[in-house]
């Protein structure tokens, strides 16, 4: 519950003039996981569209590089969060507009996120 509060007061101060950015809400040791890793698997979790909602657990959160927002294209789940694909080449589209969903990746590569540091009240990139 510490950590929750320390991350929703971080980002509240860090957000204080603009919208908060999609993200996803996790634990220490989740992040400290996806840290070990060279993607974030995206088939199992999902991004709030503006921030995270009360019922979202975690202390934690990770978000996409706004520069890679162009690799990303996050599709709204049944529970009301967006799930993101990522296309190594930017987002596909099809002849009537409609996103490729069937070319997006079930990754996204650590290069293209960001977590948020409660200490230093800020998105870092993962190292």
């Amino acid at each position: 519950r510490i950590a929750r509060k320390r991350l929703d007061a971080g980002l509240k101060k860090r957000h204080a003039n603009d919208t908060m950015p999609p993200m996803h809400v996790t634990s220490a040791k989740n992040l400290d996981l996806i840290k070990g890793s060279k993607n974030l698997r995206t088939g199992d979790i999902s991004f709030s569209p503006e921030g995270f909602g009360p019922n979202r657990a975690g202390g934690e959160a990770i978000r996409v590089k706004p520069t890679s927002r162009r690799n990303v294209h996050f599709m709204k789940d049944d529970a009301g969060g967006w799930v993101p694909k990522y296309y190594e080449n930017g987002i596909e589209y099809l002849p009537n507009g409609e996103v490729n969903i069937l070319k997006g990746k079930n990754y996204i590569p650590l290069e293209h996120l960001q977590h948020f540091d409660k200490d230093a009240g800020r998105w870092v990139g993962f190292k």
